[in-house]
């Protein structure tokens, strides 16, 4: 009971945190853009970007690290059951905690955005026929650092991993580049150009590197 008493609360706080995060992460360059567009109500994500971040692209890592992470080993927490005592004083969902992740979270969306925007905005250097795309090319940047950083968050955060833990994160980021790709091929050929370039360019991968030095 102190073994899996002691995994449940920390897994949920975890958890709960976790979904202000993400969402905040997601919609955090969206709000940004109203700044840049007169505050208009066009968002920079498409339909299938706005369905899929909650139901395919953010929903299995995390299900799969509450039910599966294991902080220590259950050998060490039978051994001490003090260890539960000194959790629950911890308090792992104080507001103090609450905070720590708003603030990650905020930190992600201003980074993915002014690196996203200073992207388009020197574009010339981006795309040799000199064309960025539309907006759809935009909004595709920005979506594609967030789920990759709210993936790889939870990747760092995991300490126990086990097959379903690899197939939900590494299976996650993997479906949406394969669905991206196909639903820019089906949609809007010209965004194309843009996963063909993701390959290439070290600069659109600097928010996947800078989101992550603000400690969670």
């Amino acid at each position: 009971m102190f073994v899996h008493g002691h995994y449940y609360y920390r897994r949920i706080a975890t958890v709960v945190f976790y979904f202000f995060y993400k969402n905040v992460t997601f919609v955090g360059p969206a709000i940004c853009f109203l700044f840049m567009n007169g505050y208009s109500p066009q968002t920079i994500y498409s339909e299938l970007q706005l369905i899929g971040f909650n139901l395919m692209f953010s929903a299995l890592p995390i299900i799969s690290y509450g039910l599966f992470e294991q902080h220590l080993p259950p050998t060490l927490l039978y051994e001490k059951p003090s260890l539960y005592k000194e959790s629950a004083k911890t308090n792992l969902l104080a507001i103090k905690y609450f905070v720590a992740w708003m603030a990650l979270a905020v930190w992600n969306c201003f980074v993915i955005f002014l690196f996203d925007f200073s992207l388009f905005y020197d574009a010339g250097g981006f795309n040799s026929s000199q064309s960025v795309g539309g907006l759809w090319c935009y909004g595709t940047v920005a979506y594609t650092c967030v789920i990759f950083v709210i993936n790889i968050m939870i990747a760092l955060r995991t300490r126990f991993w086990v097959w379903f833990t690899h197939l939900t994160i590494w299976g996650t980021l993997l479906s949406y580049v394969i669905i991206s790709y196909l639903y820019a091929l089906w949609t809007n050929p010209n965004v194309l150009w843009l996963h063909e370039t993701k390959r290439r360019y070290l600069r659109l991968y600097l928010p996947l590197l800078l989101s992550h030095y603000l400690p969670g």
